[in-house]
C-alpha cells in the first residue's frame, strides 16, 4: 500500500484503563491497522474487545497510552500538532455514535443540531445559504423539510440516527467514524441505514471506519475488515479473504457464530458447521 493511499496510519495503539492501584484493563493492545483514502474499513469483534475505544483514539475522545496514530500527516498523539490543526481535524474527522437519544441534543430543533458544527467552522456566511444546505442535507439522509422544526424526541431511533448521519456529512469529511450506528435499530431499519452509508460514501468519497459486531452487515458494507478479541487485533484483510478463508481461530469462531437462513441445505451440501454455544457477537 503506498504512502499516498493511506489516510489513517495505526501502530502499536494500546489504551489501558487503571482500576484501583495495581488492576489495569489492557482495552486495546498493540494495535496496527491502516485505513485507505475513500475506503470502508469494517472492524469487529465482541463486546469489550476494545474496538469502540479505537474509534474513539482516533477522534482524540481517547488519549492513547502508547503508540501513534498519524492521520494525513497529521500525529494525533501530538497534542500540540492536533491543537495547531483543529479546524483542519474538526471538518475532516466526524464521528456517529451508537445512541442517537444521548448524541443529539433534546432540546434544540433537528435545523440547529445539523447546523451547528457548519456555524461553529463558519461554513456559510448567510443564513439563508446555511437553511437551504440543511434542507439538502436531509434530503440526502430521506427526510424532506417539514422535520426541520422537530425535536429529537418526537423522532424514531430510525430518524434521529439519519439526523446524526446528516450533521456528520454535512461537514464533507474526509473521515468518518461509526460507532456501532445501527445496533440499536430494528432490522428493517438496519438495512435502510447501510445502504445509505454506502451511497453517502460514494457520493462524497470519504473514508469509514464502520465498528460493529454484525457481521453479515460489515461484509456487506465494508471493503476490507480487522478482526479484534480482548483488545488485540488478531487478524486483517480484504472482506472476502476474511469471510472466506479465515485465518485465525478467533474469526473462524465468529464466522461460525452467524446464523444459517436454511440448516438443511448446508447439512445436504456436506459441510459441516462448528457448534458454537459461547455468544461472541
Amino acid at each position: 500500500m503506498s504512502k499516498q493511499e493511506v489516510l489513517v496510519d495505526v501502530q502499536n495503539l494500546s489504551r489501558h484503563f487503571l482500576l484501583g492501584k495495581h488492576q489495569i484493563v489492557k482495552a486495546v493492545d498493540e494495535v496496527s491497522f491502516q485505513i485507505r483514502k475513500n475506503e470502508i474499513f469494517g472492524l469487529v469483534g465482541e463486546s469489550g474487545s476494545g474496538k469502540s475505544t479505537v474509534g474513539k483514539c482516533l477522534m482524540n475522545i481517547c488519549q492513547p497510552t502508547q503508540g501513534t496514530i498519524c492521520y494525513d500527516g497529521v500525529n494525533l498523539c501530538d497534542k500540540r500538532e492536533v491543537k495547531a490543526q483543529k479546524r483542519k481535524l474538526q471538518q475532516e474527522r466526524q464521528i456517529i455514535f451508537q445512541d442517537s437519544t444521548s448524541a443529539l441534543n433534546q432540546r434544540m430543533r433537528v435545523e440547529d443540531i445539523v447546523a451547528e458544527p457548519l456555524r461553529i467552522q463558519h461554513i456559510f456566511s448567510e443564513k439563508s445559504q446555511l437553511k437551504q444546505f440543511v434542507k439538502e442535507q436531509l434530503e440526502e439522509v430521506g427526510l424532506d423539510e417539514s422535520y426541520l422544526n422537530r425535536r429529537p424526541s418526537e423522532l424514531s431511533g430510525g430518524q434521529r440516527q439519519r439526523i446524526a448521519i446528516a450533521r456528520a456529512f454535512g461537514m464533507k469529511p474526509r473521515l468518518l467514524i461509526a460507532d456501532e450506528p445501527i445496533a440499536s435499530l430494528d432490522v428493517s431499519i438496519q438495512a435502510q441505514i447501510i445502504r445509505l452509508f454506502q451511497h453517502l460514501q460514494q457520493e462524497h468519497d470519504c473514508a469509514i471506519l464502520f465498528i460493529a459486531h454484525d457481521l453479515s452487515m460489515v461484509r456487506f458494507l465494508s471493503d476490507r475488515v480487522g478482526v479484534m478479541q480482548k483488545g488485540r487485533l488478531v487478524e486483517v484483510g480484504e472482506t472476502e479473504e476474511i469471510f472466506s478463508a479465515p485465518k485465525h481461530p478467533y474469526t473462524k469462531k465468529l464466522l461460525s457464530s452467524i446464523p444459517i437462513p436454511d440448516p438443511r441445505a448446508v447439512r445436504k451440501a456436506g459441510i459441516e458447521k462448528e457448534v458454537c454455544h459461547e455468544d461472541v457477537i
